[in-house]
């Protein structure tokens, strides 16, 4: 049988702040449209590692570690140097529980953010699937 596979894009729901005007640099991304990441061990360790996702389809992963990729990372500066690794949780988030989520995430967003926040609001409730919600 084969193992469940992450359906991009991803959502992580272990960011406890959507505000992003005191973004440290390398810290987490909310959002994950792929399996790459650009920055080194260290940050994943401190910003990623042990993170749950949601994906495209509702299942949830948890962000269990990174392998290297091929020595071009090394010498190109905007490729990845490593892929994640998942590991299924076994269970999912429905379309209303990742909607509420994000909606409660939403609303404590610094005042500076306040015009693109309700549009941000409105894109999110008028959103069909989860990939839609993640993508607003």
């Amino acid at each position: 049988m084969e193992s469940l596979k992450v359906r991009f894009p991803a959502l992580d729901v272990s960011v406890a702040d959507w505000n992003r005007d005191n973004k440290k640099e390398n810290a987490p991304e909310i959002y994950l449209k792929d399996e790459y990441f650009h920055h080194n061990e260290e940050s994943f360790n401190k910003y990623m590692a042990g993170h749950l996702i949601v994906d495209s389809d509702g299942n949830i992963f948890k962000i269990t570690g990174i392998e290297k990729l091929h020595n071009l990372s090394e010498i190109l500066p905007f490729t990845a140097k490593y892929k994640l690794v998942f590991e299924p949780e076994n269970r999912i988030m429905t379309f209303e529980e990742v909607k509420s989520y994000m909606l409660e995430k939403i609303c404590p967003v610094k005042d500076k953010f306040d015009d693109y926040k309700s549009d941000w609001v409105k894109s999110v409730e008028s959103a069909k699937t989860i990939e839609d919600l993640i993508l607003t």
